[in-house]
């Protein structure tokens, strides 16, 4: 039979109960097998894995083949072999309740965990129907919890209250009012919530209500500011608000209730104050609601939010000279301003409504009652942070303005517009931008002018600890970054964009009758500027702009009293400078700019004449050129006497002769011609005709020099029938007077020690007054050489003189020249002293090859045949004359100095007319006793070129214009030679040696003498100590030496300073040698505008 293997184990189980049975019965023997017992097993469960604490659960068990069950763990009962138990725990976390259970000699265990937790915490809200309540009206609290047991009332009421429900209220009493509800939960933890409600009193026409709030704020100083000024006067009404912020302002006038309810009403919280969230008050500070009326509410909030309207007055009173009085306030001038704050709320309003999702009511609302999403008590302390220290910018200002004019002045600083898009824009932030803007009047000065000023600032960062940074740092940028001072100074630096505006008034009438004007206006100002652009960018680099200083200071008249005509006379001084963090650093240089217009009004066509002055101090154009017309709180200046000045200036084209007679040194004039009031064409002119320039602006890259420029613009204004030969003449301007311009900065004289012949250099001074050109040496001549000069002529040694000269281009006339020599060190006839003078006219005809600023020129210098020269010899009243016909015509071509050849390029020696001049002295001594006996040892002579006299000139090599050349020179048996030294001109950032020389001939012992520096011609061209640096102040020459020098390095700045002259005083030397001068110049050429764009120095 087949069985398989589990039908096999099923038999063996059946049986073996017999087998033990059969074989153990009756006593057998142990060796007989025993029966084993079945195991135990037991099992443990809970009703619950997690119960709140203090709940009860229960634990049931059961088993099987067990004698006996024990518990562990968690529990320590005494238990069944099966059954339940309820528990209950008094203590949190994870319980471990474990079971074991015996028999038939083994042992069977279970376990379960349950998880004891808190339970759920209690929750309480609160809500009102009206949070805001006329007194005496009714409103209703309804409060709701969740896993309470109790709930009780708080605050203003003591209720007893379910765990829900709702009760209506009558408010009795004005405030805010609190109504807070309690609820605990079954283990004693708490939840409350409470609701504000602002009851207020009936409207009232006599009565101002409000409150202060950051948090409400008790001891706040409040007053309607009538007048507009953001500052407490007397007879203005004031309160102090209450624990809960409240105030009440009673004027018991229905009238005056109505003009103050369009006034501001301002806070003034004092240190001692108390915020009843943050505490007491630290830093004082301000708040303002710009407009009661515009706030469209009974109740008045003053928040940090409705001072952002503050901007709003600043505007509406830009216009505003000067402070109101307490009754103006109320009067027609604050109607007026009441009504301009009403518009500036209105458009600030509409953009923050615009662009922030923010409405006006929300910030005129007591966010503390009604907090919203972005007007909230969290986002008003933010704003309040910085509050106290605008105050402290705005009193600093404010004081240093009032000490200054010794008047109340108000800054009026608040968070710019710009600070609205960093509140509201949802980030945190921790600076915000600021701007002030003021305006105040001084007292009239002596000739009866005052000064109206207004300052402007913006984009300056104050952060929430009081420092002041511009818009701009950066990790690499540091400069005005974290500024602890808060100045008007280091606000006008760190601001983005700040301006200070000084207009200049005279109440009574300004006369011109002397001008021949009855009727016109004058209009007088100085500004100061500061800019940042461009995010600052690169603006420490060389050559950007991104920072800039500038002052300007203006003058300006318009005269209407010709028909269709008006004249328009300005002056201006205008000044820069780059790369200055603070502007205080700047140094300014004066360049005035006096303007003259004609604008004809029927076609708005006009000529203007530009004056520009490049040396304030020197300039031939005007005396009367101020600058700085401000000092301490006057106007120094008599802004009349200016305009008289300007206004008897040429300003016609046709007059360019008379004004160019008038310059001096680099000075120039711009006509500008204007073609319904656009520019069409300019013309610039200074002391040198070679170098004047037309610019046709329909084609601005071609430029026309010389005559070609002047024929170009009178062609230009005749084409125009507005313009008629009052404005341009009969002709176009010819050069009538100047011959050319010396081309050097020294003139070289040739003297002689036997056949050596000795080079020295000699720099002129020039005299403005007499148009007067000195070459006066301070050495000695060889009297040798003199005496055979005129024993000899040329053929011998001849004592010469090297003179550089670029002639005119366009000039060609007969020039009469007188050449004088005197006795003496000047030009006057003493007592016993005699002259020389020789009379002739000399034939000039020039050329030219091309009309650009590259052109070349060639002049020639003749005297014609048959003319008629005369020499005279005076003395004590007695002349003795001469004359002598050319028989020959006596000729010099000359051409424009070689910049690279220049040792080769001066005027050469005309032999033939040597020899005439010297036949002409000779002719003369027949009739005196040894002419020679006139040079004597030690004499001093003075030698004078007339030219002036005849009504010609050249140019001198500094660009002044010379009528007379003067040389006072001594003559020796034993000249002495002096040590030299030259002018020098050199580029900012560049270096160059400045030597001393004397001749090998001279007495070669040993000397040194010292250089200093004296700042000089300020506020003209004159430099700063800190423009150079010399290598050494002291010059040595040991004995034998020819030569010394010292190294003279021009700093490279950040100043705009022009051309700017630095002057050198030289000591006297040791040992009894002589200098030729005790002063030398270096002149600066500036980085960025050395000179005039479209000039050379020809």
């Amino acid at each position: 039979m087949f069985f398989n293997q589990s039908y096999t184990k099923f038999l063996n189980f059946l049986l073996i109960p017999l087998f033990v049975v059969s074989c153990g019965g009756g006593g057998g023997s142990s060796d007989n097998p025993v029966m084993a017992l079945p195991l135990p097993t037991v099992q443990l469960s809970s009703s619950a894995t997690s119960v709140e604490i203090n709940n009860e659960f229960t634990l049931t068990w059961s088993s099987t083949n067990a004698s006996s069950c024990s518990a562990s763990g968690d529990w320590s009962n005494t238990i069944g072999t099966s059954g339940s138990v309820a528990i209950t725990e008094s203590s949190l976390g994870t319980k471990t309740y474990n079971i074991s259970c015996s028999g038939g000699g083994n042992t069977a265990t279970d376990s379960v965990s349950v998880e004891i937790t808190s339970p759920p915490a209690p929750s309480v809200s609160i809500e009102t129907s009206m949070s805001s309540i006329v007194i005496n009206t009714s409103f209703t609290i309804s409060w709701s919890s969740t896993n309470a047991v109790s709930c009780s009332a708080s605050g203003d009421w003591n209720d007893s209250i379910g765990l829900s429900g709702s009760k209506t209220i009558l408010g009795s009493e004005a405030g805010v009012k609190t109504y807070g509800v309690t609820c605990s939960g079954s283990d004693g933890s708490t939840a409350e919530d409470s609701v504000l409600v602002r009851i207020v009193p009936e409207e009232s026409d006599t009565a101002f209500y409000g409150y202060v709030i950051d948090g409400y704020i008790s001891s706040a100083n409040i007053f309607i500011d009538q007048n507009y000024n953001f500052q407490q006067d007397s007879g203005e009404y004031t309160a102090v608000s209450n624990a809960d912020g409240s105030f009440v302002i009673e004027t018991n006038d229905a009238n005056l209730n109505a003009c103050l309810s369009k006034r501001p009403i301002v806070a003034n919280v004092p240190v001692g104050a108390v915020d009843s969230t943050l505490g007491g008050v630290t830093e004082a500070y301000q708040m303002i609601l710009p407009s009661i009326s515009d706030a469209g509410t009974n109740t008045i909030v003053i928040s940090p939010f409705t001072t952002l309207f503050e901007q709003a007055i600043i505007d509406a009173t830009a216009n505003q000279s000067s402070s109101l009085s307490v009754a103006q306030g109320c009067q027609t001038e604050g109607d007026t301003i009441s009504a301009a704050v009403t518009q500036e709320i209105n458009n600030l309003r509409s953009a923050i409504e615009n662009n922030f999702n923010v409405t006006y009511d929300e910030l005129l609302s007591d966010f503390v009652v009604n907090p919203g999403e972005v007007v909230n008590e969290t986002a008003a302390q933010n704003i309040a942070k910085l509050f106290p220290y605008l105050k402290i910018i705005d009193t600093e200002i404010s004081s240093s303005l009032s000490s200054i004019f010794n008047k109340n002045i108000v800054a009026n600083v608040a968070l710019s517009e710009d600070a609205l898009a960093i509140i509201f824009g949802g980030n945190s932030y921790n600076q915000l931008p600021l701007n002030f803007y003021s305006i105040y009047q001084t007292e009239p000065n002596a000739a009866g002018w005052y000064r109206s000023e207004s300052i402007e600032a913006s984009g300056a960062l104050i952060s929430n600890d009081g420092k002041l940074s511009r818009a701009d740092c950066s990790e690499n940028d540091t400069a005005l970054c974290d500024l602890s001072s808060l100045t008007l100074q280091n606000i006008s630096n760190t601001s983005t964009s700040y301006q200070k505006i000084s207009n200049f008034l005279k109440d009574d009438d300004i006369d011109f009758t002397s001008l021949g004007i009855d009727a016109g206006s004058l209009n007088v100002s100085a500004q100061n500027s500061h800019a940042w652009r461009n995010n600052s960018s690169n603006w420490q680099t060389a050559g950007n702009r991104n920072r800039e200083c500038q002052k300007m200071e203006a003058i300006s008249f318009r005269n209407s009293s010709v028909s269709n005509t008006v004249i328009e006379i300005t002056y201006d001084t205008y000044s820069q400078g780059f790369e200055k963090a603070d502007c205080e650093n700047v140094r300014h240089y004066y360049t005035p700019v006096l303007r003259a217009t004609t604008m004809y009004s029927s076609n708005s066509n006009s000529l203007e004449a530009r004056y520009y002055v490049f040396d304030i101090l020197k300039s031939g154009i005007s005396s009367n050129l101020p600058y700085d017309f401000i000092s301490g709180d006057t106007v120094t200046i008599n802004p009349e006497a200016v305009v008289q000045d300007i206004a008897t200036l040429p300003r016609m084209y046709k007059d360019l002769d008379s004004i160019r007679n008038l310059f001096t040194g680099d000075d120039y004039i711009y006509f500008v011609y204007h073609d319904n009031n656009s520019e069409v064409a300019r013309f610039e002119a200074g002391t040198n005709p070679r170098n004047d320039m037309f610019e046709d602006l329909s084609n601005a890259d071609v430029r026309i020099y010389g005559q070609a420029a002047r024929d170009s613009f009178y062609n230009k204004l005749v084409s125009n029938s507005t313009f008629n030969s009052d404005v341009y003449g009969s002709s176009a301007p010819t050069n009538s007077s100047i011959i050319g311009r010396i081309a050097n900065s020294y003139i070289e004289i040739s003297d002689y020690v036997g056949n050596t012949e000795l080079k020295i250099r000699v720099t002129p001074t020039f005299d403005k007054t007499s148009s007067t050109l000195d070459y006066s040496y301070a050495g000695s001549l060889n009297l040798t050489n003199i005496k055979d000069f005129i024993a000899n002529g040329i053929n011998g040694n001849p004592v010469f003189a090297k003179i550089w000269f670029n002639p005119d281009s366009s000039i060609s006339k007969t020039v009469p020249v007188k050449l004088y020599l005197y006795e003496g060190n000047n030009t006057e006839v003493d007592s016993g002293e005699g002259y020389f003078l020789i009379e002739f006219n000399l034939s000039v005809s020039s050329s030219e090859t091309g009309s650009d600023i590259g052109s070349n020129a060639t002049q020639i210098w003749e005297i014609p045949a048959s003319t008629v020269i005369t020499a005279s010899y005076t003395q004590n009243g007695t002349t003795i004359s001469t004359q002598v016909t050319n028989s020959e015509v006596d000729r010099i071509s000359l051409t424009d100095v070689s910049e690279s050849d220049i040792e080769n390029s001066f005027i050469p020696k005309p032999a033939s007319l040597d020899l005439k001049l010297l036949n002409l002295i000779s002719s003369v001594s027949n009739n005196i006793a040894d002419i020679q006996s006139f040079f004597v040892d030690d004499g001093v002579y003075t030698l004078k070129l007339d030219l002036g006299s005849g009504g010609n000139s050249i140019i001198g090599f500094d660009r002044n214009i010379v009528k007379y050349i003067t040389g006072t020179f001594k003559t020796a048996t034993n000249p002495i030679y002096p040590i030299n030294v030259d002018d020098y001109i050199v580029d900012e950032g560049s270096d160059t040696n400045i030597c001393f020389t004397r001749p090998a001939e001279a007495n070669l012992v040993q000397t040194s003498f010292d250089l200093s520096f004296t700042q000089r011609d300020r506020p003209g061209k004159g430099g700063f100590a800190d423009d150079f640096t010399l290598s050494n102040t002291t010059v040595n020459f040991a004995a034998g030496d020819t030569q010394s020098c010292v190294t003279f390095t021009a700093v490279e700045d950040t100043h705009f300073d022009w051309a700017h002259d630095i002057f050198i005083d030289i000591s006297s030397p040791s040992n009894d040698q002589i200098i030729s001068r005790s002063r030398f110049k270096v002149t600066i050429l500036d980085r960025y505008y050395p000179n005039r764009i479209s000039w050379k120095r020809r």
